[in-house]
């Protein structure tokens, strides 16, 4: 993560509803709508506590990100899925 970002992130809760390894994006439910994330270069996924790769995710997993908002496009730097 880059100096100085932690005091942008934000944080949504939700289900994840699609995983498109080949772009780096991942689509989760938050409440009543869909939020796409592109991942951030050195992303930290965590599945049950332990570092994974973006293809071990799947839909109906629920998901904590941690969030810059760069334009429209939301950047995950964390994401801990159960």
């Amino acid at each position: 993560m880059q100096p100085g970002i932690s005091e942008r992130l934000l944080e949504v809760s939700g289900v994840i509803q699609r995983v498109a390894v080949p772009d780096r994006e991942v689509t989760v439910l938050v409440e009543d709508r869909t939020m796409t994330f592109g991942l951030a270069p050195g992303c930290v996924l965590s599945l049950h506590g332990e570092p994974v790769k973006l293809r071990l995710l799947q839909a109906r997993d629920r998901a904590h990100v941690l969030y810059t908002q760069a334009g429209e496009r939301p950047v995950a730097h964390i994401m801990r899925v159960s």
